[in-house]
């Protein structure tokens, strides 16, 4: 513990001040926290490299679990309301299927389309909204995740050029089902993307979140 380099405390000087003896269980418990931390991540990256030898690039297919067949949606029965704009908006896709116009379900609620993705539709969900109401599996975009999605939509439609010789595809990337780094604690990103550009192609994994949980531009995820 006397070697700092390995870890980064951020903890108010007073704590470690040496004024009372009930402070030795709080180091205790710091220390403790350290060397989990540690002993987990020394056990991915061993674990990580060792996969690493059995890896093999293997085509995206269909029966993927990152593929989604159905939605199941659990509504509040009060709410008939939310019920007949769902039955309406699926009916608009199924009648419409290459459209990308949205479809409102309520307020912080919308189903949409983004042809780029490769299954459709995808959903978006205020969860802290509709806690107690409506239930969505798999597990509904957050804003967060919805606004990644406009971005990437926009960008794409209103620089045609840069696509001329360029295809864009985009998969949301489904938590321990999907795809994840062992070197970083088992992490899943949100989404894949593929830009493909003649014979290659370029595959990019976006979390999109703040930088509050992150140490550094080499943290792994």
């Amino acid at each position: 513990m006397r070697h700092h380099e390995w870890y980064q405390l951020q903890i108010p000087p007073s704590e470690l001040r040496f004024d009372s003896y009930e402070r030795v269980k709080e180091w205790q418990e710091i220390c403790i926290a350290l060397l989990k931390s540690y002993a987990e991540r020394y056990y991915n990256w061993k674990k990580a490299g060792y996969l690493s030898e059995f890896m093999e690039t293997i085509e995206l297919r269909s029966d993927h679990p990152n593929f989604q067949e159905v939605y199941q949606l659990e509504i509040e029965e009060s709410r008939k309301d939310i019920i007949d704009r769902l039955n309406k908006a699926k009916e608009f896709f199924a009648q419409h299927p290459e459209s990308e116009d949205k479809q409102d379900l309520d307020k912080g609620m919308t189903v949409f389309q983004f042809l780029r993705h490769l299954y459709q539709p995808l959903i978006y969900l205020d969860a802290k909204g509709y806690q107690d109401i409506i239930k969505v599996s798999p597990v509904a975009l957050n804003q967060g995740e919805y606004d990644l999605i406009k971005h990437l939509k926009h960008f794409y439609e209103k620089d045609q050029a840069f696509f001329t010789d360029r295809k864009l595809y985009l998969l949301r990337n489904k938590s321990r089902k999907g795809i994840g780094f062992f070197e970083a604690h088992g992490f899943y990103p949100d989404f894949i993307v593929w830009l493909v550009e003649k014979e290659h192609q370029y595959i990019t994994f976006i979390d999109p979140k703040g930088l509050r949980q992150i140490q550094g531009l080499d943290h792994p995820s």
